[in-house]
């Protein structure tokens, strides 16, 4: 079974209710505007899953397992944005 919350859906823009680690939420609100930037409004939902939800995420040791549900597939040049600016 894998637990997942989902940190936006479309019409929302922002993590209320979300009980996280500091330092992931410090991650994810460093992240979120980014991808906001870049994608606009082509995002129709941000899912954290893996170890973040289940309570097992280790700092210094876990990844923060992300995925991005799009309206439609990213150009080279939006792709080459999103990694640069992330970065």
């Amino acid at each position: 079974m894998t637990t997942v919350l989902v940190i936006r859906s479309v019409g929302e823009r922002d993590m209320q209710n979300l009980t996280l680690d500091p330092s992931v939420r410090e991650i994810i609100e460093w992240w979120l505007p980014r991808v906001y930037e870049v994608l606009d409004d082509h995002q129709l939902s941000i899912v954290l899953y893996g170890s973040v939800t289940l309570g097992d995420f280790q700092p210094g040791w876990s990844d923060i397992d992300v995925c991005v549900v799009l309206s439609e597939p990213v150009t080279e040049d939006t792709g080459s944005q999103l990694v640069h600016s992330t970065l």
